[in-house]
């Protein structure tokens, strides 16, 4: 399937040129040695020539794609929804409740990607230190959306790590 897909996208690239699309497929391995001749023979097969191919020394993936904590938690998730709520999972499977797990997977994927994207134009320590600012905005919405308790608490451990974030940054 990924052979006749990434076929496809080859296609539509080599069509659409001028509209500068872009892709490309990366495979992963414990060892890009053997596989780098294997993805060479792959492309002549599948006839890919111009989405770019390349081999990632680790089967998890690049640490930026989070698939193993992303997966982890997909699949934890539908354990427990599955455990939990049993015959119930079909009545709860309101268009709302649709709606608002695509919309926690699509602003989950948006804010990954643009972590990557920063991470790609500033220094990691930079980005991190932003990153833990979030704490902080996440625990003043958790009380004013939803009325969390100890507020003071929370604040003081998300300025904390924002503060240590800090320190690293200004350390250099």
């Amino acid at each position: 399937p990924l052979g006749k897909l990434a076929h496809r996208i080859d296609e539509a690239l080599a069509q659409h040129k001028a509209s500068e699309l872009r892709a490309w497929v990366t495979f992963l391995s414990d060892d890009h040695t053997t596989l780098d001749a294997k993805v060479v023979r792959w492309a002549k097969d599948h006839a890919v020539s111009n989405v770019p191919l390349g081999v990632f020394e680790d089967v998890l993936g690049p640490p930026s794609y989070l698939a193993c904590s992303h997966g982890a938690a997909a699949v934890l998730t539908g354990v427990i929804s599955a455990v939990t709520v049993r015959r119930g999972l079909v009545e709860l499977a309101t268009a709302r409740n649709v709606a608002t797990i695509v919309a926690h997977g699509v602003l989950g994927v948006t804010g990954t990607a643009m972590q990557t994207n920063a991470l790609t134009m500033a220094p990691a320590a930079y980005v991190n230190a932003i990153r833990r600012l979030s704490a902080v905005v996440a625990v003043g919405l958790g009380r004013t959306l939803f009325g969390e308790p100890d507020l003071g608490r929370r604040l003081a451990a998300a300025v904390l790590a924002s503060a240590g974030a800090a320190c690293l940054l200004l350390a250099r």
